[in-house]
This record gives C-alpha cells, sequence and structure tokens, in this order.
C-alpha cells in the first residue's frame, strides 16, 4: 500500500493552496477519496487554528501557515481499502512572543481536533439511502 502527501497552504491574506502530490488541486481532474478526506482534516485544521489562536490571544498575529497530511490504504477486503492511517503536520509563522499561546492551540488539537478529525476519530453515523430514478 503506498503513502500519499497532502499539503494545504494558507497565505498571510487568507488564500488556500492545496496540493496532492504536489499537484494543485486546481489542474488536476480526478480525485482519490483519501485524497479528499485528508485535505478535508487539513482544510479544517487551518481554518480553526487561526480562531483557536485568536480566542486565546485576540493581538496574535499569524503568517503563513503550511500543513501537510501523510496517509496509507490498507486492504480491508478482497477490493475495498481502508485508509490505515493519517499523519497530520502544521507549521505556522508565529511572533514568539506567542509561542505559548500556540503551544495551547496545538496541544488542544491534538487532544480534541477539529471538526472534521475530531468527527473521524469519534466515527461517523451514515444513513444510506439509494434510490433508482
Amino acid at each position: 500500500m503506498s503513502t500519499k502527501r497532502i499539503e494545504v497552504i494558507q497565505s498571510v491574506d487568507g488564500k488556500t493552496k492545496i496540493l496532492f502530490d504536489g499537484k494543485d488541486i486546481k489542474e488536476m481532474s480526478e480525485y482519490s477519496a483519501g485524497q479528499l478526506i485528508s485535505a478535508g482534516a487539513l482544510l479544517c485544521l487551518v481554518a480553526s487554528f487561526p480562531d483557536e489562536l485568536s480566542k486565546l490571544n485576540n493581538s496574535a498575529k499569524y503568517g503563513e501557515i503550511r500543513s501537510s497530511a501523510s496517509y496509507k490504504f490498507e486492504k480491508f477486503d478482497e477490493s475495498r481499502y481502508i485508509v490505515e492511517y493519517m499523519d497530520l503536520n502544521l507549521e505556522a509563522e508565529i511572533d514568539d512572543k506567542y509561542q505559548r499561546e500556540h503551544e495551547q492551540v496545538a496541544k488542544m488539537h491534538m487532544e480534541k481536533g477539529c471538526l472534521w478529525t475530531r468527527s473521524l476519530k469519534r466515527g461517523i453515523k451514515i444513513n444510506y439511502n439509494f434510490t433508482r430514478i
């Protein structure tokens, strides 16, 4: 099973770039489910990080935020796979005087996650409805 890499970069002006194995999502016509699961986790993490930081100290400023995810597929049964694990990394340009707040937000995310990662860890209940039209 191969390991894949996803990156989400948010610039100071709030613009976000998503890269799948180094290729910009805007240039792609196909995506895998693993890529989308990982990108969702990173987008949630990158969006919630500055929000949580400002709740601790609204004068705390940050620069570029770079995040990446690696994940590995595992065979589930004869023809299906699951994402066995996902490693999430986040780097944020933050002034040294806000180190304490940065560490608090990082700890909170590692313990509680953001909406997406918290939901994945808990297990999302899914109701299916298939209709033939």
